[in-house]
């Protein structure tokens, strides 16, 4: 199992996830990512433009392995 940390990123602010989660790879970590954004807005915690939100996905040595937009998840499929 790897360490994965989801970091927010709204315009220019970052939201940092300091403790991360273990998952088997980098798709399980996605797709736990995409569930979290579709939390985030089922629950109204946007805040400004989805447009320019996205969770950046890091592995244990602080890499950017992945990135999500926001408005990727609402897109129909």
């Amino acid at each position: 199992m790897a360490r994965y940390f989801f970091h927010v990123r709204q315009d220019r602010t970052v939201f940092e996830d300091p403790r991360g989660c273990e998952f088997p790879d980098i798709v399980a970590a996605w797709h736990w990512a995409m569930s979290d954004v579709r939390a985030i807005v089922r629950e109204g915690q946007l805040q400004g433009s989805i447009d320019q939100q996205w969770i950046d996905i890091a592995d244990e040595t602080g890499a950017i392995v992945a990135s999500l937009p926001f408005v990727r998840v609402l897109q129909p499929h």
